[in-house]
């Protein structure tokens, strides 16, 4: 159970406003309280972790063998370890708009407003949402600092599928796109499913303000994505896993981000995802190669200014 709700670091996040670090919380519960104030999730790992674990374990192991590779046993545990949780936490009706983690939460707030104290000029892009956790703390930053530029939040706004899926994309990003096909049917949950008028829900519910934040909606690795919609971009958050979104955007976004602005690469230290290739190949081509920033699983990238 440990595994699978983690206890906090310590906060480092003093300079921020109070109100954006209250949102942390309300985004995330289950990572700042005790597990026992959640008694039906804690009921479902206790319950069903183990034989829930074996199960799926055996079905992402039969396709991944059917596609003649092999995965180590600990990419897959971390792996499955998230999976579980997220439909543990929908079985049980705990709610959460986010599932990052304590330490990129902050980071990413911290990133917000080093752009915004440090004059770049241009929008937040937030390239996969989910339930808006994200872009909401884009917002929240951009709001105690009483900041008016847009946060551009860009996405299928549907569920995770082999759609998001080309050609171009490692064989190791479609097997975990079909597992969590797998996985969404095994458990009879949603899944990573999500809409736009869930979202501006999600904003009044937990009191973000929505005026500024724009949708920008369709498939990443689609030619006709509408990619011209953004503009200049000060701070882009990239969570799209895979290699082909993650290389479209960087083609098409990257030009728009500005001297002195940052992009994140959410997903670029977790195994087996496409993220982390499209992203070195895409420095590579730019002649970028300085060390990126590393937070937990993510990766900070920091344009030269001037």
């Amino acid at each position: 159970m440990n595994a699978l709700i983690s206890t906090p670091a310590p906060s480092t996040s003093q300079t921020l406003a109070p109100a954006v670090e209250a949102l942390f919380r309300r985004l995330s519960p289950i990572r700042y309280r005790s597990p026992l104030r959640y008694p039906r999730l804690v009921a479902q790992i206790l319950w069903r972790k183990r034989r829930d674990h074996a199960a799926l374990s055996q079905r992402i192991q039969a396709l991944i063998a059917a596609e003649g590779r092999a995965l180590a046993p600990e990419v897959l545990d971390t792996y499955l370890e998230s999976v579980l949780m997220l439909h543990y936490l929908q079985l049980s009706g705990v709610q959460v708009y986010s599932m990052l983690k304590p330490e990129l939460m902050d980071s990413l707030a911290r990133e917000c407003a080093a752009v915004v104290g440090a004059g770049v000029d241009g929008d937040i892009v937030d390239v996969g949402v989910w339930k808006g956790g994200s872009s909401m703390i884009a917002k929240a930053v951009l709001e105690s600092l009483g900041d008016g530029r847009r946060v551009l939040c860009l996405d299928l706004y549907d569920t995770m599928d082999l759609r998001v899926i080309d050609d171009e994309d490692p064989v190791d990003d479609r097997i975990i796109v079909s597992a969590l096909d797998l996985a969404r049917e095994y458990f009879g949950t949603e899944g990573v499913r999500t809409s736009v008028p869930e979202i501006r829900d999600n904003f009044r519910a937990l009191g973000v303000g929505l005026d500024g934040v724009e949708f920008v909606r369709g498939n990443l690795i689609a030619p006709d994505f509408p990619f011209d919609a953004v503009g200049t971009i000060a701070l882009m958050r990239i969570d799209c896993d895979f290699y082909t979104a993650t290389k479209n955007t960087l083609e098409h976004l990257y030009p728009k981000v500005q001297r002195g602005g940052t992009i994140i690469f959410d997903d670029y230290y977790l195994e087996g995802f496409g993220e982390r290739r499209a992203a070195d190949e895409f420095r590579a081509r730019v002649g970028d190669g300085r060390p990126l920033e590393r937070v937990g699983q993510s990766a900070v990238w920091r344009l030269p200014k001037g």
